[in-house]
């Protein structure tokens, strides 16, 4: 015959002990855990930086050298929206936008290879294509050469 066992009987949490260094630890770790994703969200954005501003090369490359006009571009949003669905951003708007990005930063004497230590690799894209968007004149685009 077995004994029936009785439900444990849960501390109200005025009972339950806190052991000597959960708080520091607690602490630490919570730090420890945020500066882990702010790190992993940076290198998100400036590998995603990096892509925009590949794209936008590759857009403008082919459009010099095969003619591809705006329809063209449109077709090869929809393709890569198909090819990955849920990932949004390839849109025909938003690869003119990487155009145009490129476009700002070509002649920026670093090379891809040092992308990721331009300023312009640090802020988001949102951010990046505002300057790229609402900077018209010469003289507010050669400010834009030193980010």
């Amino acid at each position: 015959m077995t004994k029936k066992r009785s439900p444990a009987t849960a501390k109200p949490p005025s009972a339950i002990s806190i052991p000597r260094g959960f708080a520091e630890v607690f602490s630490e770790l919570k730090q420890k855990i945020q500066n882990a994703r702010l790190s992993a969200a940076i290198t998100v954005n400036q590998r995603l930086i990096k892509l925009y501003w590949e794209i936008g090369k590759i857009i403008f490359e082919i459009q010099q050298a095969q003619k591809w006009g705006s329809r063209d571009i449109e077709s090869l949003g929809n393709e890569l929206q198909k090819e990955f669905p849920g990932v949004s951003g390839f849109s025909r708007s938003n690869l003119f936008k990487m155009r145009a990005f490129y476009l700002s930063y070509e002649k920026v004497s670093q090379t891809v290879k040092q992308f990721e230590e331009l300023p312009i690799s640090q802020i988001p894209w949102g951010h990046n294509v505002i300057l790229v968007t609402k900077v018209r004149t010469p003289s507010q685009s050669e400010g834009l050469e030193c980010l």
